[in-house]
């Protein structure tokens, strides 16, 4: 089967994260490292419509997209990932202010809580942007903080999971032996996944 036979449709949304991305892209290889969202939705803007563009359809287009972004905005920064194959996280609003202040790398670990956010989309601790980090920039306290806060929240679900999937094996619903069987399966399935992952 060919490689154009097993590509997934192009649908919409597959179109908008396509083009974000390639904006974010863009901006990364214009030496922006960290665009935040209104940075995006900007440049993305710029290229779309031009000089001449009324003021209520710049203003249109910019909410449009900037709902676009907030929506599918981790699927965005994967793909942003991929292209520019180079690790990122999210990062607050914080982070810009502190940015602009001061320009420095923080290093004191309860300095850079404040300006990492571990979820892209989502209503608490929403993402201003997205960081890219970069060889010259490694060790990076805030890809440390944001990759160990991602494996806090991973180890959380998987317990919530299984606290669930016990009680239902706990249930009449399910014979003992099956029960067995499956508490088997889930305690090795996770212990292979806490060894090789």
């Amino acid at each position: 089967m060919s490689t154009e036979a097993k590509k997934r449709p192009e649908t919409r949304k597959s179109r908008i994260i396509n083009e974000f991305a390639e904006v974010i892209s863009d901006l990364y290889l214009d030496d922006v490292k960290d665009p935040s969202k209104k940075a995006i939705v900007s440049a993305m803007v710029s290229e779309s419509l031009g000089e001449s563009a009324s003021i209520s359809l710049v203003e249109i287009l910019t909410a449009e997209l900037a709902n676009r972004l907030d929506n599918y905005f981790a699927e965005i920064c994967d793909l942003s990932g991929q292209i520019i194959n180079l690790p990122f996280h999210y990062v607050s609003k914080r982070w810009y202010q502190h940015r602009a202040r001061r320009g420095l790398m923080p290093s004191d670990l309860g300095e850079v809580s404040k300006f990492v956010v571990v979820f892209g989309n989502g209503r608490t601790g929403k993402a201003a942007g997205v960081r890219f980090v970069d060889a010259s920039e490694e060790p990076d306290p805030m890809l440390l903080f944001s990759t160990s806060k991602r494996v806090e929240v991973v180890n959380a679900a998987i317990l919530t999971h299984q606290t669930n999937i016990r009680k239902v094996l706990g249930s009449a619903s399910i014979s003992d032996q099956d029960a067995e069987r499956l508490e088997g399966a889930m305690s090795g399935s996770v212990q292979t996944l806490l060894t090789t992952g």
